[in-house]
């Protein structure tokens, strides 16, 4: 209750006290208690294998600042699981890893533009089937931009910008 976490988080949690102390840790580098959970309990034992925490490569500072990427928008969940990987086989700092391999995610409007432009250029049938009432196809264009961006565009904005020029030109 201190944390207002879900009964499931917690009572996993509380049966592991190397897995609490991770999160009190990492609670102290993140606002976002709810999430940082949810990775403590969901990612952090995909990583960690029969390993003790203490022998784990990083700490709750480095699991903190990595969970307030993801809950900023600087990161996406799937680019936050792969710089977990990393620190869990290297160490290191999550903003490093996520400069160095290119994880940031894009979440500019300016710079997503083109890349919407040209996909939808690319696939003039599939935006007059949208603009017909085949609107299931967001999810097509939303996939291109991905596939652009090597996954780095934000999924909501892209989204949104999608909807905007289908629907508006």
């Amino acid at each position: 209750s201190e944390y207002g976490l879900p009964e499931a988080e917690a009572s996993i949690m509380a049966q592991d006290a190397e897995l609490l102390a991770l999160f009190r840790t990492a609670s102290e580098h993140t606002g976002d208690s709810r999430v940082l959970a949810k990775w403590v309990v969901n990612e952090v034992p995909r990583v960690r294998e029969d390993r003790p925490v203490a022998d784990l490569p990083f700490g709750g500072a480095e699991l903190g600042r990595l969970v307030e990427l993801v809950s900023s928008g600087a990161v996406s969940g799937r680019a936050a699981k792969e710089v977990l990987a990393v620190i869990a086989s290297k160490g290191g700092d999550p903003d490093a890893v996520i400069d160095e391999r290119g994880l940031g995610q894009v979440s500019d409007a300016s710079a997503l533009e083109p890349v919407v432009a040209d996909v939808m250029e690319r696939n003039p049938d599939k935006v007059e089937a949208y603009r017909n009432g085949k609107t299931g196809l967001l999810g097509f264009f939303v996939g291109q931009v991905m596939s652009e961006t090597k996954g780095a565009a934000d999924p909501e904005l892209t989204q949104r910008m999608l909807r905007d020029t289908l629907d508006g030109s």
